[in-house]
Parts: structure tokens; sequence; C-alpha cells
């Protein structure tokens, strides 16, 4: 889709679920529309990671002013601790 993976609409923690696991979700934009009314079904890409399409409601980047967009967001459930500060609790 073209979407810069750097330019996210929102990315945030939800929880940790266990020691070096932790659950996230997000949103990102683009420009398009879509024909059919309402949201569309999660859709389970891999065992821990899911996304969904959407008429954007979220607050999206300013660029994007002025376009007719879509919003895809996602959820996952599975994301190991890789950085060097400690761990999110």
């Amino acid at each position: 889709m073209g979407i810069d993976p750097r330019k996210d609409g929102e990315v945030y923690h939800n929880a940790r679920i266990s020691p070096n696991c932790h659950d996230y979700g997000g949103w990102f934009h683009f420009v398009g529309k879509l024909d059919k009314t309402g949201d569309f079904p999660h859709v389970k890409i891999t065992e821990s990671f899911s996304a969904s399409l959407c008429r954007a409601s979220a607050p999206h980047l300013s660029s994007l002013d002025g376009h007719e967009l879509v919003q895809i967001e996602f959820h996952v459930d599975n994301v190991p601790w890789v950085l060097d500060e400690p761990e999110a609790l």
C-alpha cells in the first residue's frame, strides 16, 4: 500500500503479557476510500498479528489533511522487549 512504517498515526503499548512478551496496537492511514459501509473484521495475518480496515476516525498526520483516508488498525500480542532501557511493566 506504500505506507511508510515510520509514519504511524499512533502505536501504543497495552500490557506486559509476561517477561519479555508485550501487547501493542496502533494504526496507520493511507489515501483512499472504502466503497462498503461499516468496518471490516480483523484478519489474522500471523498467530499474534491481526489487522483491519475502517474509515479514518483517529488523528492523522497533518500532511494527509484534505484527503479521503482509510485507517488500517493493527494488534500484536507477542512482541519481545528489545530496547536497552528497562522493560515496561
